[in-house]
C-alpha cells in the first residue's frame, strides 16, 4: 500500500478469525497487508473492540503512534449501523470519505501534512 508507505505507516489487519480464514480472505480479496489472527480475543479486548454478548469483535480502525498511543479510532457498530470517530484535538474530518482516504487524512494531519480544506467540522 504505497500511500501508507510514503507516510511511514505500517498497515496491519487483526481479527478474531483463524489464520486459515485470513489466508482465504487475503487470497480472494487480493489483500496486500499483513493479517494477524486474534483467535483468543486478547487484542480485541485490549482495544475495546470485543463484544462477548454478541460473540464477536466489531470492526475498528486505529492509528497508533510510535509510542503506542491511540491517536485515532473509528468504531463500526454493524448492529446499530453507526460509525463513531474519535480524533482528539484535531477538529472534525469530512464525513464523505471512504475509509482508506480518511485514515490517510488522519495520518497526514498527525504529521502536519494536511491541507486546510481536507479537515473541517461537519
Amino acid at each position: 500500500m504505497p500511500e501508507f508507505q510514503t507516510l511511514n505507516a505500517h498497515v496491519l489487519g487483526v481479527s478474531t478469525d483463524s489464520v486459515h480464514s485470513h489466508r482465504e480472505y487475503a487470497r480472494s480479496k487480493n489483500v496486500s497487508y499483513e493479517l494477524l489472527s486474534d483467535i483468543k480475543h486478547e487484542v480485541a479486548v485490549k482495544y475495546g473492540a470485543d463484544y462477548p454478548e454478541r460473540g464477536t469483535a466489531m470492526p475498528n480502525t486505529f492509528v497508533v503512534d510510535p509510542e503506542g498511543v491511540i491517536q485515532y479510532r473509528s468504531h463500526n457498530d454493524l448492529v446499530k449501523k453507526v460509525v463513531r470517530v474519535d480524533f482528539p484535538s484535531r477538529g472534525g474530518l469530512k464525513k464523505d470519505r471512504n475509509p482508506k482516504d480518511l485514515v490517510i487524512a488522519v495520518l497526514k494531519a498527525l504529521q502536519g501534512k494536511l491541507d486546510a480544506e481536507a479537515c473541517r467540522k461537519d
